[in-house]
């Protein structure tokens, strides 16, 4: 609705809220959607979902992320919120609970554990961007550096859903620190770093911005996680195939694989990448917070052109909820989901745009594959990408 309207309507529903409960329930995420943040936050604040709703979504989070179409537990788990680590932080708690040990199969005596593995004895963590947090006396977590929630964390097992204390246990090393930072106020890398010419729209297609002629992508998905197949869940099984050894270590599924401390292994990618005469490389799990310009300059000088995701997995995500819930709903322990996601990308925007070879940024992915309500969730994305071209013509 136009402002003007949807605050008719607000002060007409403002009136008769007490006698219309169903009626203001719907209002109120229609309003959310349309209006200035100022209100939204007003309004916000009248929304309620009850505790057992949220339970039941949690208890219906699936282990598997590529669902089948009009699967129900896709359909609650759209978004795939923290779908791949709720296994795997069951599984590491329940160990250990099961156990009433205060070490899981993955703490080795003086070994630092892995991405979301137990570190309750050893109190460290491998590899970069993640720290060891306590939940209580008895449990602690390998989780990404900053992203312990104190509180209950829907995404434990049934059973374990008791408070996490998030007291860091790791020192300050750099493995806990994570990768390098983005820092907004550093001068942009000079365009003599980067060796291509920016594109641009004309229409439909794409022209390379100096030699005005019609730019065609081709490329490839960048998205590596080093996964091997054996004890893994996921991905086709093979009696006659033997499973090799990753040379780099294994990322989860939300990783941000092109941070500027990878360079070891995204750098020679890329060189394979271009070898092959592709010009694009499209990305995804894009953490804000994080430098990218060491990838960023590698790929110009190899005259890679970058597709840019606006949306996440695990923070900053569009879910595939009907509108207007996918743009408006608050989720306990997470927050409003729009207020999230829109922030997330403006910074990645930020971030890459100061780079020529960004040559668009994809809003959402594959909702309609993922989920049986995805088409019912575009009026979300269309709320995303106009929010986006504000923040970029301001």
């Amino acid at each position: 609705l136009p402002e003007p309207v949807s605050w008719f309507c607000f002060q007409k529903w403002w009136a008769s809220r007490a006698a219309k409960p169903c009626a203001m329930a719907k209002f109120l995420a229609a309003a959310l959607a349309c209006t200035q943040s100022g209100f939204l936050s007003a309004l916000a604040a009248e929304v309620e979902v009850s505790a057992a709703e949220l339970s039941i979504q949690a208890a219906d989070l699936t282990a598997d992320d590529q669902c089948d179409a009009g699967d129900r537990q896709c359909a609650l788990n759209a978004m795939q919120l923290r779908a791949r680590r709720t296994a795997a932080t069951a599984a590491a708690h329940g160990a250990a609970a099961a156990a009433d040990l205060t070490s899981s199969q993955d703490e080795k005596p003086g070994t630092c554990a892995g991405p979301w593995g137990t570190c309750t004895v050893n109190k460290c963590c491998s590899g970069g961007g993640y720290a060891c947090y306590e939940k209580d006396t008895t449990y602690a977590q390998c989780l990404p550096d900053g992203g312990c929630t104190v509180g209950i964390h829907m995404n434990d097992g049934e059973g374990q859903r008791t408070p996490w204390s998030c007291k860091l246990l790791s020192t300050a090393t750099a493995a806990a620190m994570g990768p390098p930072k983005w820092d907004p106020s550093e001068e942009p890398l000079s365009a003599k770093d980067f060796p291509v010419n920016p594109v641009v729209t004309k229409g439909n297609f794409l022209y390379d911005s100096v030699t005005g002629k019609r730019f065609f992508a081709k490329g490839v998905a960048y998205n590596p996680r080093n996964i091997n197949y054996k004890g893994v869940t996921e991905g086709p099984k093979s009696k006659t195939c033997k499973s090799g050894e990753p040379e780099f270590q294994t990322k989860s599924y939300t990783a941000d694989v092109i941070t500027d401390d990878l360079e070891d292994e995204w750098g020679p990618n890329l060189e394979m990448i271009a070898n092959l005469s592709a010009n694009t490389v499209r990305l995804y799990n894009i953490n804000p917070t994080y430098s990218h310009k060491k990838f960023m300059k590698k790929a110009a000088e190899l005259g890679l052109y970058v597709i840019v995701p606006l949306t996440r997995m695990d923070w900053g995500y569009l879910p595939a909820f009907p509108s207007p819930d996918c743009y408006t709903m608050e989720l306990e322990g997470y927050g409003n989901v729009g207020v999230n996601v829109l922030t997330s990308a403006k910074l990645i925007v930020k971030q890459f745009s100061e780079f020529p070879n960004t040559i668009l940024f994809t809003v959402a992915n594959e909702m309609p594959v993922n989920d049986k309500n995805g088409y019912a969730a575009f009026p979300c994305v269309k709320a995303l990408t106009r929010d986006i071209h504000r923040f970029q013509a301001d």
